[in-house]
């Protein structure tokens, strides 16, 4: 299972739920306050953290999951998507 929380409505909904189909994930997203509860009661193979407009809130979550599971693998993706 991929779980991604985002501050509110997910603007990367449709992306998020394709690549998850391509691996052949279940996708459950949640909004930042869930996230926490959802990584003790779901068994998931990633969890994703979506910065908004300001990030603070999102790094702040990203700084409470890493101490309380400090043996998962982070990566922050860039805050806008690359350019071609």
């Amino acid at each position: 299972m991929l779980i991604w929380a985002a501050p509110g409505p997910s603007a990367s909904r449709q992306l998020v739920e394709t690549a998850a189909r391509e691996l052949r994930l279940a996708v459950r997203f949640c909004t930042y306050k869930e996230l926490l509860d959802l990584l003790h009661t779901e068994r998931c193979h990633v969890a994703c953290i979506e910065f908004g407009f300001d990030a603070h809130p999102g790094l702040t979550l990203l700084k409470n999951v890493s101490e309380r599971m400090p043996v998962s693998p982070r990566w922050s993706p860039p805050t806008t998507p690359a350019s071609p």
